[in-house]
C-alpha cells in the first residue's frame, strides 16, 4: 500500500526582504504572541533560513538576523525563494502526519466527514504530532471502510488549524488531502503575529449581524445550529426585457428592505395590514433562503404590487409564489386584489412546510400574504412568479414607419404593396432590441397616416387599434410607442409649396398659415386619440413621439439657395408648436412624451454637415424622413427616456 501525502513549503517574500520596523515594545509583544501560538500548536515558526520579519525578529533570541537565502537574479539581487509544492512518498504501510516545518508556514486542515452526517461542533486542535482521534480532526477513520468520505465545506477559519494530513487507500486508490494555499497561511501568520493576544475574537464583533448570529427560522422545530450565511442561494441573473419573472430575493443582500428594488421587473413590494416594510432575510426552516420577511419579523403582512416603467400600476392573469415555512394549516392566507383594491380571489394555505400558491384571475393589480390565526414561528415569501409583458407595439405615420429606410418589409412597398413603407431600420422596430423592458416588435405604423387610421381602414390595413386589440397573452404590448398629427395638418404639402417657386409658402394665405389653423382641431383630438390607445393596451407605457427639426436653427448653419431666412424660420416654429401640443394632450392623457426635437441636431436639411434626412428635391414619399443615422439618433432619444423610466425609484 502506497500513501501520497503533500508537504506544503512557503517561504515569506520574493525578492529583497520587506523591512517591518516596530520599537521595542512592539517587537516584545510580537514575541510573545508568536510563543503563544507555538504553544497552542496554531503554527509552526522554524529556526531556518529565510528572510525574517523585524515584529518576528525577537523571538529568535539573541542571534540576531541569520544569511538570508535565496538566488540571484540577472540584476545581482538576491531572490527570496518562491512558494513550492512536493509530494513525498511514507514508507509503505504507515500513517502520514505533517506538520509545517518550513518558516512561517500554516497548514490548512482537510477534513472529511461521511455523506449526510452532521458535521458537529468545532473543536480546538490537538498540539502538532499528537495522537488525533477522529472525532477530533474530523479525518476519516482508516479501519471504517463501510462508508463514504466527502469534504466539508467549512469557513475559512476552521479550515487554517495545526492537524495531520492523513492519507488512505479505499477500493484500491489513493485518497490524498492536501493543504491549502501555502500563500494565503504565510499572510495568515503575519496578521496574527501582529495583534495582540486577545484581540482575535474583537474582529467577530464587527461583522454583520447575518454573519454573526443563528439564521432565525418559520418553523420551531428547526433550529440552526452554525451562524447563517449573509446569502446561502447564489444571486440570480438580471431578468430584463419583460417575458416569464420569478423574483428569488437572492439579487440584493439580507437585510435590504424592499421597496421598488424589483421597478424594472415590474414589482413593487409593500407592508399591509399594519406591518412595516418587507425585508430581505434567511430562513434556517427554508432550503430556498434568503426570502422575503413581513415587518416584525416573519409576523408582518406583505403586499406585492404589479406596475408599468414609471410606477403606474398595472394587472396580470396570475402569479405564484411559495409561502412557508407553514406549521399550521390555514393559518395564512394569500388575497388577490384589483386596480381599485377590490378583494377578487383568496387562496388559503392548507398544507404544512413550504406551500407553492397560484391565483389565476382577470385583472390583478397587487396581492397580500397575511396570517389569518396562530402561526407559531410565522412565514416568509420566495419565489415570486408572474409575466411581463414584452412585446412593443410602434402605431402612427411615416416618422415611426421608417419612411426612407429601404428595403421595406414584403406588402408595404408602393410599387408592389399598399405603401406603408415599412422598415425593418425604423426606430422602434430597432428600440425593442436589447431593451430593458421589451423583447420583440410589432409594427403597425403606416407611411402618410392620420389620426384616423387609429380607428378606420388605412391603406387596405386594418385600424391600427383593432390590430393591437388583438395583441393578448404572451403577445401583450408592454410598450406603446406614436407619432401622428402631421398627415392631419398637412405638412407634405407645406414643405412642397415651401421648395417649389410658384407655391405659395408664407403669408396670410400660405401653407404654413393654413396648417397653423388646422392646430386647434387636432389639439382637441389628440387627447381622445392617446386615451383610446392607452385602454387597447391597459398594461401598456405609451410614449408619445414628437418629430425632429428639419432644418439649422440659425441661418449660419442653413445652406439651402432654395430656402429663404423667413421660410426656415417659420418651418422650424410650426413644428415645434405641433410638439408643444403633442406633449401637452399627452399629459392631459396620462400617457408620457418624448421629446425628439434635437435628436438630429446639426444634421438637419439644409446644414453644413452630412445631413440625416432624404433629400426634399427628389419628389417622392421619402423626402424630408430620417435616414438610417436619424432613425438611430430617435431611437437613441426615445432609449434614454424609457431606461430612465423604468430604473428603480427610491
Amino acid at each position: 500500500m502506497v500513501r501520497v501525502g503533500l508537504r506544503v513549503r512557503t517561504v515569506i517574500g520574493h525578492g529583497p526582504a520587506p523591512s517591518y520596523r516596530r520599537g521595542p515594545a512592539a517587537e516584545a509583544a510580537g514575541a510573545a504572541r508568536v510563543a503563544e501560538l507555538e504553544n497552542r500548536s496554531v503554527i509552526s515558526v522554524t529556526r531556518r533560513p529565510g528572510p525574517v520579519p523585524d515584529v518576528l525578529r525577537s523571538a529568535r533570541g539573541a542571534g540576531g538576523q541569520r544569511k538570508r537565502s535565496g538566488r540571484a537574479g540577472t540584476d545581482g539581487q538576491v531572490r527570496g525563494p518562491q512558494v513550492r509544492a512536493r509530494r513525498v512518498r511514507p514508507r509503505s504501510g504507515a500513517a502520514t502526519t505533517a506538520c509545517p516545518t518550513q518558516p512561517y508556514a500554516v497548514v490548512r486542515r482537510a477534513l472529511y466527514r461521511p455523506l449526510g452526517a452532521h458535521a458537529g461542533p468545532r473543536r480546538a486542535a490537538a498540539p502538532c504530532g499528537a495522537d488525533l482521534p477522529d472525532s477530533v480532526t474530523g479525518s476519516p477513520n482508516p479501519a471504517d471502510t463501510s462508508r463514504t468520505w466527502r469534504r466539508d465545506a467549512l469557513p475559512v477559519s476552521d479550515h487554517f488549524r495545526c492537524a495531520p494530513a492523513h492519507s488512505r487507500t479505499q477500493g484500491g486508490k489513493s485518497m490524498k488531502i492536501r493543504h491549502g494555499a501555502a500563500w494565503f497561511g504565510s499572510a495568515l501568520l503575519i496578521a496574527a503575529a501582529a495583534v495582540p493576544a486577545g484581540a482575535a475574537g474583537r474582529a467577530d464583533s464587527a461583522r454583520p449581524a447575518a454573519e454573526t448570529t443563528a439564521a432565525p427560522s418559520t418553523s420551531p422545530t428547526v433550529k440552526a445550529e452554525a451562524p447563517a450565511a449573509p446569502d446561502r442561494r447564489a444571486a440570480a441573473p438580471p431578468v430584463t426585457g419583460g417575458g416569464p419573472q420569478t423574483i428569488t430575493f437572492s439579487e440584493f443582500p439580507v437585510g435590504t428592505p424592499m421597496g421598488n428594488q424589483y421597478h424594472l421587473r415590474g414589482i413593487a413590494f409593500s407592508g399591509a395590514g399594519g406591518g412595516g416594510t418587507p425585508f430581505i432575510s434567511n430562513d434556517a426552516a427554508n432550503p430556498g433562503a434568503p426570502v422575503l420577511s413581513g415587518t416584525p419579523q416573519f409576523q408582518g403582512a406583505i403586499q406585492g404590487q404589479f406596475i408599468k416603467p414609471g410606477g403606474k400600476p398595472r394587472t396580470v392573469g396570475q402569479f405564484g409564489l411559495t409561502v412557508g415555512y407553514i406549521n399550521e394549516p390555514n393559518s395564512v392566507v394569500v388575497t388577490a386584489h384589483d386596480l381599485q383594491g377590490k378583494e377578487i380571489a383568496r387562496k388559503s394555505v392548507d398544507r404544512t412546510g413550504i406551500v407553492p400558491v397560484v391565483l389565476k384571475v382577470k385583472g390583478i393589480a397587487s396581492f397580500r400574504v397575511q396570517p389569518t390565526a396562530g402561526e407559531p414561528a410565522g412565514f416568509a415569501i420566495d419565489n415570486v412568479s408572474y409575466f411581463q409583458p414584452e412585446v412593443l407595439v410602434g402605431l402612427g405615420d411615416s416618422y415611426s414607419s421608417g419612411e426612407a429606410n429601404p428595403p421595406y418589409v414584403k406588402g408595404t412597398e408602393v410599387k408592389t404593396g399598399n405603401g406603408c413603407h415599412r422598415s425593418l431600420n425604423a426606430w422602434p422596430v430597432r428600440l425593442a432590441k436589447g431593451n430593458k423592458v421589451v423583447k420583440r416588435a410589432k409594427h403597425y405604423a403606416c407611411s402618410g397616416a392620420l389620426t384616423g387610421a387609429l380607428y378606420g381602414k388605412f391603406k387596405t390595413e386594418e385600424a391600427q387599434l383593432k390590430m393591437v386589440g388583438k395583441l393578448t397573452g404572451n403577445d401583450e404590448p408592454g410598450v406603446v410607442t406614436i407619432s401622428m398629427g402631421g398627415n392631419d395638418l398637412g405638412f407634405a404639402e407645406v414643405i412642397e409649396a415651401c421648395v417649389k417657386p410658384w407655391q405659395k409658402c408664407l403669408g396670410d394665405q400660405g401653407a404654413v398659415a393654413a396648417a397653423k389653423q388646422r392646430l386647434p382641431v387636432l389639439s382637441a383630438r389628440l387627447k381622445g386619440h392617446y386615451e383610446a390607445v392607452q385602454k387597447a393596451a391597459p398594461n401598456a407605457t405609451v410614449l408619445v413621439v414628437g418629430y425632429p427639426r428639419l432644418f439649422p436653427e440659425t441661418e449660419k448653419e442653413e445652406d439651402c439657395s432654395w430656402l429663404s431666412e423667413a421660410e426656415r424660420v417659420e418651418l422650424n416654429a410650426l413644428g415645434a408648436q405641433v410638439n408643444s401640443v403633442l406633449a401637452a394632450r399627452a399629459t392631459e392623457a396620462g400617457v408620457h412624451f418624448v421629446d425628439v426635437q434635437n435628436s438630429t441636431d446639426n444634421h438637419e436639411i439644409c446644414t453644413d454637415n452630412v445631413s440625416w434626412f432624404w433629400g426634399i428635391a427628389r419628389g417622392d414619399q421619402q423626402e424630408a424622413h430620417p435616414v438610417l443615422e436619424g432613425q438611430k439618433a430617435i431611437e437613441a432619444t426615445v432609449r434614454a427616456y424609457l431606461d430612465k423610466l423604468a430604473a428603480p425609484t427610491a
